[in-house]
């Protein structure tokens, strides 16, 4: 299963930051998610499709979960639904880079070249303040171009993935460390914006689709601990059923116990029946 989560700075404040992560990387109630280091040369949507398992080595963010779904398609148009509803709320003089999906014509545009293992500093307008406690450093590019610029060690992550809810963003790995960095905006108009809630009704979905995957793992379950029973009852009664040549006990001298010690060897059921 995959989840929709935005990042936070805080319990009632957002980092602007979305993304479309595996289910197992939440804890904490889906509080926290984990975030890769790096994914080994893997694009990062191919990682999450993969549902690459977490490290425990890996930094972890604040966050809260917008929708769990069964497949990556659907976290996709969810992620793009939220994203979409935001851009009509925002000032109708955005410009195009923040408002919509670029070409990849234009990929050229906000591209940063990064040195082996080390993420260039992009420049940053002296307009636009910094704004730090981001799961990792942001970079301005086109949507089109849906991957980062980084060299062969480092992450590729399309922008569908991770994007800010009013600019999209690129996000980079750099130095393995959970540090926070920077974000810089693909325009000179700097605006703050958080993700809209769920509707009540896309909520209440989620909830009965989560119930009913939690009902149909339990029903399985329960089929597989019966089967588990059935087998361990039938074992137990062939395993007490004792063998019709059975010595009588205590034996008295050593030569009875070397002799049925003999014969244990030889008779699988014995063996079995005194075990």
């Amino acid at each position: 299963m995959f989840a929709v989560v935005e990042f936070l700075k805080s319990d009632m404040e957002s980092t602007g930051e979305i993304s479309v992560v595996p289910l197992m990387w939440l804890h904490k109630n889906q509080t926290k998610c984990y975030w890769p280091n790096r994914t080994n040369k893997i694009p990062f949507q191919k990682f999450v499709e993969s549902l690459t398992p977490f490290k425990k080595t890996w930094p972890t963010y604040r966050v809260k979960c917008h929708f769990t779904c069964a497949t990556y398609e659907q976290a996709d148009n969810n992620l793009k639904n939220i994203l979409t509803d935001n851009y009509e709320s925002a000032d109708s003089n955005i410009s195009l880079c923040q408002k919509s999906i670029l070409n990849e014509s234009d990929e050229s545009l906000c591209s940063r070249s990064l040195s082996p293992n080390i993420l260039s500093t992009p420049e940053v307008s002296k307009n636009i303040p910094d704004v730090t406690n981001s799961p990792s450093t942001f970079i301005c590019e086109d949507e089109g171009a849906k991957r980062m610029r980084l060299d062969d060690d480092e992450i590729n992550i399309p922008l569908s993935q991770l994007s800010h809810s009013s600019q999209h963003n690129i996000i980079s790995d750099g130095e393995m460390s959970s540090r926070p960095s920077s974000i810089v905006s693909c325009s000179s108009r700097a605006r703050s914006s958080i993700i809209p809630l769920a509707k009540n009704t896309e909520f209440e979905n989620v909830v009965l689709q989560t119930l009913s995957q939690i009902s149909a793992s339990v029903s399985q379950h329960s089929i597989l601990l019966a089967e588990i029973n059935r087998r361990t009852s039938m074992t137990g009664a062939e395993n007490l059923v004792p063998p019709v040549d059975l010595p009588d006990f205590p034996f008295t001298i050593l030569l009875n116990f070397q002799e049925f010690d003999l014969k244990l060897r030889d008779d699988q059921a014995l063996w079995t029946y005194m075990i």
